[in-house]
């Protein structure tokens, strides 16, 4: 088989997979890989093996890219940024010298997932690099951090904490004064106010952490048993014929109630982001996720960059899934009131996704209906789509009689999605 010449758009997902178990030759693999990936960047398995072929290759601007465009897809992904860290300690620091740009992962890592439960095994790695560059101002201001992100692995981390402080507290008194970290500059003034209300005593200062350690216990004690009822946490090919991992769809929700019942809508949207990595293809999820971004956070750029996602990246070949996803684009802008916008997009589904499919006449119909239209508008488009409609008639009369065949199938929304895998979004539509 001509590697080079792989035309893989036609494959479904789970032939891609089947297919590439199979294979041995990693040139052919990365193929398959990349377009599992493509389609999936949730795939957290199929993103370190593509980014694992291009790092043993020697490509590692390729291997970074895997991992950018994934995180790209959904920056709430923790198991891909610890690939992420670990391969760039790897490569970055100790294989290219380059201890900035590790740095910079580290600090976009912190920035994106630092409040998420599971986050202590890169807050630890963090302190294990600084450790090695000895900047033990930047250590207390990472142990510091991770404490009022209020981890799960509060008892572990309080303890390596309280050693450090034990250790190293008279040169940290003269430091948080002198040194002024850019990358946590809004973290650093609250640790300098612990430290001047411990009046630079340790045992004081200790004390606070203590306290602070109490408070972080409080709330992980009251998320503990929504984070143990979730069994669905990566993502799999197979997680929504899994008829239990979608009943646990209910569990996130009420997770999710809870946070938002506290106002605590970032934490609230760090669960939808979560949510959607092991239900990334569940329409509705996304749907769900739309609804409070617009509502909870009126943040309609952020629901707009989703659509523009879900239309470049279909989560299904069905047709039924694609026009979802657009007829569902145009109600939202219908509610923005952008009228115009919302109309181009009725008219795309009705000229090119699928024209002459009656739930999409309907809709469009009612459409204008809704927003008062110029009555213009809905005469001129039935006129035109009953003309389609009677010619694709005489079409299939003329083919029947002749050749006594079945209707030719309309392939436009196969078509479209097909054509849209290989449009690529640079912008993040799950990204803070």
């Amino acid at each position: 088989m001509d590697s080079l010449n792989l035309n893989l758009s036609g494959l479904s997902i789970n032939e891609l997979i089947a297919k590439e178990k199979d294979l041995d030759d990693d040139t052919q693999r990365q193929k398959y890989l990349d377009e599992i990936v493509a389609r999936k960047p949730m795939y957290t398995d199929y993103v370190e093996k593509l980014a694992k072929i291009y790092t043993t290759n020697g490509d590692f601007d390729k291997a970074r890219g895997v991992f950018t465009a994934a995180l790209a897809a959904n920056d709430a992904n923790i198991d891909i940024w610890e690939i992420y860290v670990y391969w760039s300690l790897e490569n970055d620091y100790i294989g290219g010298k380059d201890e900035e740009k590790t740095k910079e992962i580290f600090e976009a890592a912190r920035t994106r997932v630092g409040s998420h439960p599971q986050a202590w095994g890169i807050w630890k790695k963090y302190v294990d690099f600084e450790l090695l560059r000895d900047n033990k101002n930047t250590i207390n201001l990472i142990y510091y951090t991770a404490l009022c992100s209020q981890v799960f692995a509060i008892d572990e981390l309080v303890s390596e904490y309280t050693k450090f402080i034990d250790e190293h507290f008279d040169k940290l008194k003269d430091l948080i004064t002198s040194e002024n970290p850019a990358e946590f500059k809004d973290e650093k003034p609250n640790l300098l106010n612990h430290f001047l209300e411990s009046n630079n005593d340790k045992a004081t200062f200790l004390n606070i952490v203590n306290r602070l350690a109490d408070k972080a216990r409080a709330e992980v004690d009251k998320r503990l048993p929504f984070e143990g009822s979730l069994r669905a946490l990566s993502y799999d090919v197979g997680n929504l014929a899994n008829e239990q991992l979608v009943g646990e769809m209910d569990n996130w929700k009420n997770y999710i109630d809870m946070e938002k019942a506290e106002a605590n809508y970032q934490k609230a949207a760090m669960l939808y982001k979560r949510m959607l990595i092991p239900y990334f293809d569940s329409l509705p999820a996304w749907k769900e996720y739309i609804e409070f971004a617009s509502g909870y956070l009126g943040d309609v750029d952020r629901c707009r960059e989703v659509f523009k996602y879900l239309r470049a990246h279909p989560i299904g070949d069905d047709k039924d899934t694609v026009l979802d996803i657009y007829l569902s684009n145009a109600h939202f802008e219908e509610r923005q009131g952008q009228f115009k916008v919302a109309r181009r997009l009725h008219k795309l589904i009705n000229n090119v996704l699928a024209p002459n499919y009656i739930k999409v006449i309907s809709e469009y119909v009612k459409f204008e209906q809704r927003i008062n239209g110029p009555r213009k508008n809905i005469l001129d488009f039935l006129e035109d789509s009953l003309e389609k409609a009677i010619k694709a008639e005489d079409e299939y009369a003329a083919i029947f009689l002749t050749r006594r065949s079945s209707p030719p199938k309309t392939n436009s929304i196969a078509g479209a999605s097909k054509s849209s895998r290989r449009r690529r979004s640079t912008r993040s539509p799950l990204s803070s």
